[in-house]
């Protein structure tokens, strides 16, 4: 009996597996409470609410303008958590958006509405969106182009460009047209401010704010570890890679060659920080001889370091 028992048991606990099934969203279709369809909003700011479901873990909402047939514009393409979210929109536009739900795995069904808001409402009440930059981007020239998308009952735009870093105002001008470039811009960080006023009503929008970065120069070297230089390794052995990147890299690229020049190499990618010690095989079908390695690190920005001091090892 004791033998039956936990044969039973074995083949219980053989059944039970920790998976998770992903429950499958196939034809099903986002319930929205707010807005109505084809409704005219008060504010540039509406609210979108829907009733959650089962097995989703977002939701994709795309807004364009005017129409998915012939959008001149996609405002939003956006996954958001939760049952509700807020555009910015224009004041005087017509849009069109959709919802569906996710799971990563699976997705439902679009449900597409319309929407306008009202011309009538009041610069005080409406929000300039910036376009460009982005929000904490990180820039590798100092030339930057800044756009946003106009307001109709506004005749100018008031601009405020500051350094965080000291706080200094390194612009504050106004401009007519909806973009504006601005040059000589050194390393740093910096906040844009745009606010969009009317000189006849004497409205003007709150300020809208955007961070970014300028970082023209690449990372420090990364600083090699293992194998050391002149290292003998002895196949079957395989090769464990090991370098220090600096702070501020964003990806590391590994660079292995037969050729002490690197006229032909094989390089790998990371994202530091890097998964390391990184173990590579490829020794064991070259077979033996001399190996050149290196690594170099790339920036937030794009920006590339300088090359490594360059390690050779012996496979035996």
């Amino acid at each position: 009996m004791k033998k039956l028992i936990g044969l039973f048991l074995i083949a219980l606990l053989a059944g039970c597996t920790n998976d998770y099934v992903v429950g499958d969203l196939t034809g099903k279709r986002v319930t929205i409470l707010a807005p109505a369809d084809s409704t005219s909003a008060n504010t540039t700011s509406p609210l979108f609410w829907w009733e959650e479901i089962n097995d989703a873990t977002g939701y994709r909402i795309q807004i364009v303008f005017p129409n998915f047939t012939a959008p001149q514009q996609l405002v939003y393409d956006t996954l958001v958590s939760g049952d509700r979210f807020n555009p910015v929109l224009q004041a005087g536009r017509s849009y069109t958006w959709r919802i569906r739900p996710e799971n990563g795995a699976t997705t439902g069904d679009w449900v597409t509405r319309q929407l306008r808001i009202d011309s009538t409402i009041s610069l005080s009440q409406q929000t300039v969106v910036v376009t460009n930059p982005l929000a904490n981007a990180s820039l590798q020239s100092g030339t930057v182009t800044f756009t946003w998308n106009p307001l109709a009952q506004a005749d100018l735009y008031r601009i405020e460009l500051r350094n965080t870093a000291t706080q200094a105002i390194i612009d504050n001008i106004t401009v007519t047209a909806s973009a504006w470039i601005k040059t000589g811009l050194t390393d740093g960080s910096y906040q844009f401010r745009i606010r969009a006023e009317n000189s006849t009503t004497s409205e003007v929008t709150p300020y809208s704010t955007r961070n970014f970065t300028i970082d023209q120069t690449g990372p420090a070297a990364p600083t090699l570890t293992a194998p050391a230089n002149s290292t003998t390794i002895f196949l079957p052995t395989q090769v464990q890679f090991n370098w220090t990147s600096a702070n501020d890299s964003q990806t590391d690229s590994l660079f292995i060659s037969t050729d002490s020049t690197f006229a032909t190499q094989t390089p790998f990618g990371f994202s530091t920080p890097a998964p390391l010690p990184f173990t590579w095989s490829g020794a064991q079908n070259t077979g033996s001889g001399y190996y050149y390695w290196r690594v170099r690190s790339y920036d937030a920005a794009g920006n590339a370091g300088s090359y490594s001091t360059r390690f050779r090892f012996r496979v035996n």
